[in-house]
């Protein structure tokens, strides 16, 4: 359970962030195109089909235009397509419970939480939030996770709820979320010394 005060000031940040940002940045503004292209990929439909192209063009920034180093782990990623493909299948089978789906990946090399959610949120851009190492990094400024002896999955289960809380509360979506906690990182009081663009 969330402390009350620790998240209260997690609010007062995404708060100051959101009426700080340039919402027409590319970060922002580019959901609606990256869904369309790359939503159907990863249906539960076609995962078991999915070609390494496909799975390539999405891991670059330059197409996602949110997230600048999932190809890092491209190499391993397509070397174990099979394993992926068959992982991924898994993963959008919603009749699993989520903590269960999450803690059967550990086996695909490459496959962290910081790939395997934003490829959730392809999904699903409704139902899956993004975690990765920019969420960690504000869930552990605010203390939002007191209990980390728990599996992948079950803290998985905890940020995504959490997540939803947050987005719940600006009337944001969880891709405009993802965006908040990158300028979290890099934006303090003076915007000025941050870049706006991609992630």
């Amino acid at each position: 359970m969330v402390n009350n005060k620790n998240y209260s000031e997690a609010l007062e940040r995404l708060k100051f962030l959101l009426s700080k940002v340039n919402r027409n940045a590319v970060v922002f503004t580019s959901k609606d195109l990256v869904l369309k292209r790359f939503q159907p990929i990863f249906s539960h439909s076609h995962v078991l089909s999915l070609k390494q192209s496909e799975l390539e063009k999405f891991l670059h920034e330059r197409n996602n235009h949110h997230w600048t180093m999932l190809d890092r782990q491209t190499t391993n990623l397509v070397s174990e397509m099979d394993k992926l493909r068959q992982t991924l299948f898994n993963m959008t089978d919603q009749t699993i419970p989520l903590d269960q789906r999450i803690d059967r990946t550990s086996h695909v090399k490459g496959l962290g939480l910081g790939i395997l959610t934003p490829m959730l949120m392809m999904f699903n851009e409704k139902e899956y939030g993004v975690w990765n190492s920019k969420t960690d990094k504000f869930f552990i400024d605010f203390n939002l996770l007191q209990n980390r002896s728990m599996t992948n999955g079950q803290l998985y289960q905890e940020v995504n709820s959490l997540l939803h809380k947050f987005a719940l509360d600006f009337k944001i979506g969880l891709w405009e979320l993802d965006a908040l906690f990158h300028y979290h990182i890099f934006l303090q009081d003076d915007p000025s010394h941050h870049r706006t663009g991609t992630l």
